[in-house]
Order: structure tokens, then sequence, then C-alpha cells
């Protein structure tokens, strides 16, 4: 008998890839959404910092110019902290579409997977089909005992 072929291997092998494609996306993300997360917190630390020290400010003698010049820096803090929050939210997006992206590709690989273990054990059964019918015809052929030897 010939041996096991599975005709849609091609296919499974490039589903494989594109998991393992799809794998290394998501873990780019994660690592780039990690990174943001970092920026954020870093960022919100810099603003309450500053936040504090415009509260002591206000207690402190300082000229306008000196408050109006801090004032504005922490409004530029402010925005830099709300951009990393949008930065982090973005990359939680993708991050969520790329799991769902590879939780699809894996489901399609799972089902050419099993349908490949179905093929090979009726491939399996066919040959012991095959090796018990081969069996049989040898012991049908096989010469009966004579009763010679009485």
């Amino acid at each position: 008998m010939k041996k096991f072929e599975f005709s849609l291997q091609k296919v499974m092998e490039v589903k494989e890839t594109e998991e393992k494609l799809l794998q290394r996306d998501l873990y780019m993300i994660q690592t780039d959404l990690l990174e943001a997360e970092k920026e954020k917190d870093q960022a919100e630390k810099r603003l309450l910092n500053e936040m504090d020290e415009q509260k002591k400010m206000n207690r402190k003698k300082t000229t306008s110019a000196q408050f109006m010049l801090h004032r504005d820096y922490v409004t530029c803090l402010k925005h830099e902290w709300e951009g990393t929050r949008q930065k982090v939210s973005s990359l939680q997006c993708k991050e969520s579409e790329a799991r769902e992206r590879l939780l699809k590709k894996t489901q399609e690989k799972k089902t050419i997977e099993k349908l490949r273990e179905s093929r090979f054990e009726e491939y399996r059964k066919e040959v012991k089909k095959e090796e018990q019918d081969f069996l049989d015809e040898i012991a049908a052929q096989k010469p009966k005992e004579s009763n010679w030897e009485n």
C-alpha cells in the first residue's frame, strides 16, 4: 500500500506559518504596550509631582511670571500624559484585535489538524484491513493437512 498523503498538507503548513507570524505580531504589540504603559506611568508621576509643586508655589511667595510659567509646564505635562494614555488605549485595541486574529487562525489550523487525524485513522484502518485480507488469503491457500500421518 502506498504511503499516507494528506491532500491539505500544504494548507496546514501555511496555516501554521500564519499562526506563528500572528503570534510574533501579538508579542510585538504586547511589548509596545508594556513600554507605553511605563511611559504613561512616568508621565503621570511627573504631572502629579508638578501639581504638588504648584500647590506649594501657591503657599510661597512667587512672582506671577514664575507661577504662569509653571502652570504652562503643568498644562504641557497634562497633554503629554493624555497622549500616552491614548497610545496605551490604541495599543490595547490592537492587542485585542491581534488576539482575535490569532485565535481564529489557531482554530482554522486545529480544524485542518483534526481532519488530518481522521484521514490518517481511515488510512490505518484500510491498511489493517488489507493486511488481514492478505493473511486470510494466505491461510485459505495453505494446503490442508492430510490424514496420511495417522
